[in-house]
């Protein structure tokens, strides 16, 4: 297993037990002000969603 200090937690996912990296990331908008992003958060592939 994956330690947490060793990854970016916009890029990870917590999958079966155990930090993956996902495919990209993806901007969460502020929706009352779509100027602001609030943060990034991984997108996981269909591979990844299968193991969920």
């Amino acid at each position: 297993m994956t330690s947490i200090e060793n990854i970016n937690p916009e890029k990870s996912l917590y999958i079966n037990g155990q930090w993956q990296q996902g495919e990209s990331t993806v901007a969460n908008i502020n929706p009352s002000d779509i100027s602001e992003t609030i943060g990034h958060f991984a997108q996981a592939t269909a591979a990844q969603v299968d193991q969920a």
